[in-house]
Order: C-alpha cells, then sequence, then structure tokens
C-alpha cells in the first residue's frame, strides 16, 4: 500500500499520528525564506534599478578595490 494509505490507517489508532502529518502538510505548504547569515553576494533592487555585486572573500589572494 502507497505511504499515504498507511499513514491515513495509522492516524486512525494513534492521535499523535494526525498531528504529525497536519505539521508536516503545513509546513509543506510555507514558503521557505532565505536564511539569516551573511548577505548574498549578488542583490537586485528593481524598484531603484540597482544591482549590488559583493566581491569575493578578502584575504583570497587578490587584490579588491572598491
Amino acid at each position: 500500500m502507497p505511504g499515504t494509505y498507511v499513514n491515513e490507517l495509522t492516524a486512525m489508532f494513534y492521535g499523535m499520528k494526525r498531528v504529525q502529518l497536519d505539521h508536516e502538510f503545513s509546513m509543506s505548504k510555507m514558503r521557505e525564506e532565505d536564511p539569516e547569515g551573511a548577505p548574498p553576494r549578488l542583490g537586485a533592487d528593481l524598484d531603484r534599478g540597482v544591482v549590488v555585486l559583493r566581491p569575493e572573500e578578502l584575504g583570497s589572494g587578490r587584490e579588491v578595490r572598491p
């Protein structure tokens, strides 16, 4: 039997399985956000018409000039 049928049959007998399935369903519908951390190397501001390019990491042996 496919996994969906097994999950639904199990959820009939175990209440926590229903909670787990509902949580997985709601998480699958959520939009993925960009992770927190360093800003992306390429950014585009469509309102102002500006593109931002960030240089490679400093210390890579190449000289970076603004």
